[in-house]
């Protein structure tokens, strides 16, 4: 139930921004050009992520789930920033991170707390380890060290 409430909240909150998007977009090449790469890099990370999650079955621990819990929202909100960012619209950058926050917290505290009824220690451990969702922000030697590249 509480994921449905979830839901809702995101098909009010973050899809009209999708609509909004296109009345408000006045991008440039610079913007452009900063935006792009986030988008990439975000369905990248997501392409990457579902290649490693089994849903239910395992806790996934390892890819880009060794690095941060939330890969597939992280690259999410990287392709939602980029887009952003393309806009040229402050606002709209405003409004998306905001959004995506208020959309995205009561989804990942639910999932959670799943994860912790399901595996127990193993998830505490993990959740110990594992940023949340620090967004790739992550230095570069942590993906060395764990061998990811």
């Amino acid at each position: 139930m509480k994921e449905l409430e979830a839901k809702k909240v995101r098909n009010w909150v973050l899809y009209p921004y999708f609509i909004i998007y296109f009345f408000v977009v006045a991008g440039n090449d610079l913007n452009f050009s900063l935006g792009l790469p986030l988008i990439i890099l975000g369905f990248l990370l997501r392409f990457y992520a579902s290649g490693f999650i089994s849903k239910s079955k395992s806790l996934c621990t390892s890819g880009p789930y060794a690095l941060i819990r939330h890969p597939l929202y992280a690259g999410s909100f990287l392709i939602g920033l980029g887009l952003s960012a393309v806009s040229n619209n402050y606002y709209l950058v405003l409004f998306f991170v905001i959004a995506f926050t208020m959309c995205h917290a009561t989804t990942i505290i639910n999932e959670e707390r799943y994860l912790e009824d399901k595996f127990g220690p193993k998830f505490l451990d993990y959740k110990a380890k594992v940023q949340l969702f620090s967004l790739i922000f992550f230095p570069i030697r942590a993906v060395l060290r764990k061998g990811l590249i």
